[in-house]
């Protein structure tokens, strides 16, 4: 996380202004796979919070990326500008067209009434037969956490389908 986390999210969030110090994720899955690259490569994800809207022109914010590679070089990724073979830069605008709203990623914003019990969650109470999972359903966004989803809506509608067999044999 960057020294200047709180301004960074209430750059994302409420400003919805590119981040002036931001704190980024990386992982380098192979490391634990080494399939995944071609031998004396490596794959290097990274990923930087930023705001979601299409007020921001990605496409001409090529020098986002190129600090994040600086920054990147800097907190221990020695070279790495020289050691890239390919890159593939994902923006909101990429999650907007995929069909996310506002291009975010994650989802609502995390905030109090968008958390926990106010989330949205899998079982949709006044629909009969309607069941939710993804970045907006309860618990939350990004690929671990809507795979939770998926499992905790999967859980709710086979327990559903159960409780109306079990109606249909007493009945």
């Amino acid at each position: 996380m960057g020294e200047h986390f709180d301004q960074h999210m209430k750059e994302v969030f409420q400003t919805k202004t590119i981040p002036q110090d931001p704190s980024f994720y990386t992982f380098n899955p192979s490391i634990i796979d080494p399939s995944l690259a071609p031998e004396g490569c490596s794959v290097l994800y990274m990923l930087v919070p930023v705001p979601s809207g299409d007020h921001i022109n990605w496409e001409e914010e090529t020098e986002f990326v190129e600090k994040m590679v600086d920054v990147l070089e800097k907190r221990g990724f020695p070279r790495l500008r020289e050691s890239i073979v390919w890159k593939k830069v994902r923006t909101p605008n990429d999650s907007l067209r995929e069909g996310l709203f506002e291009g975010g990623s994650f989802g609502l914003a995390p905030n109090l009434f968008q958390s926990g019990v106010f989330r949205p969650q899998v079982k949709v109470s006044e629909t009969d037969n309607l069941y939710a999972a993804g970045a907006s359903i309860h618990p939350g966004g990004g690929v671990p956490i809507v795979m939770q989803s998926a499992k905790l809506m999967a859980s709710v509608l086979l327990k559903d389908l159960n409780d109306r067999k079990e109606v249909k044999l007493s009945g």
